[in-house]
């Protein structure tokens, strides 16, 4: 699966963040290129908004593309980079943001659980599309069961009760920290 396919109106480039420089069982991090990368913009209907957290980004592999939230942006504090950031050579400061690894594509254009599927080093990272973001929700859509009352994510084919979903987020979170 290409990444080309969902950045048809907007050259991809645009949404370009960097690359995978660590990565561990549930999450990675994602060398940026520079700091110019991270600042606010608009492209025709697309929102970006990349020097926070909790947004999606897609990451281009080899065996396909995965889905990732960010839950960390990071700067390394060290007088260069103060220095750079004060003289406004954003070009010469690198920062870092970790992803959790939260949905893999599979061949039918569907995001599953990624299972034992993962990124890797120098897979590029670019912030999801509305394209994309919208075909991961349709995946993971949530919707009651009615006979035993639990929630079951139809899109994954994964069954999970509400509760488990949010101690998982939690306790990938709680293991990066």
């Amino acid at each position: 699966m290409n990444v080309d396919k969902y950045y048809t109106d907007i050259d991809k480039e645009n949404f370009y963040l960097g690359i995978i420089s660590q990565v561990y069982r549930g999450n990675s991090c994602v060398q940026i290129e520079n700091l110019s990368l991270l600042r606010n913009r608009k492209i025709r209907n697309e929102d970006l908004i990349p020097n926070t957290i909790n947004y999606l980004v897609v990451i281009e592999d080899t065996q396909g593309l995965f889905i990732g939230e960010v839950f960390q942006a990071k700067v390394q504090d060290t007088d260069s980079v103060n220095q750079a950031i004060n003289k406004g050579h954003v070009d010469r400061v690198f920062p870092e943001i970790g992803i959790d690894i939260v949905g893999y594509m599979d061949q039918e254009g569907c995001f599953k659980l990624p299972g034992f599927k993962n990124v890797g080093i120098s897979d590029k990272v670019y912030v999801a599309n509305s394209k994309l973001v919208d075909e991961y929700r349709r995946s993971l859509e949530v919707s009651s069961t009615l006979n035993s009352g639990q929630a079951s994510l139809n899109g994954s084919g994964a069954k999970f009760t509400q509760g488990e979903c949010i101690l998982y987020h939690e306790l990938k979170l709680e293991v990066f920290r």
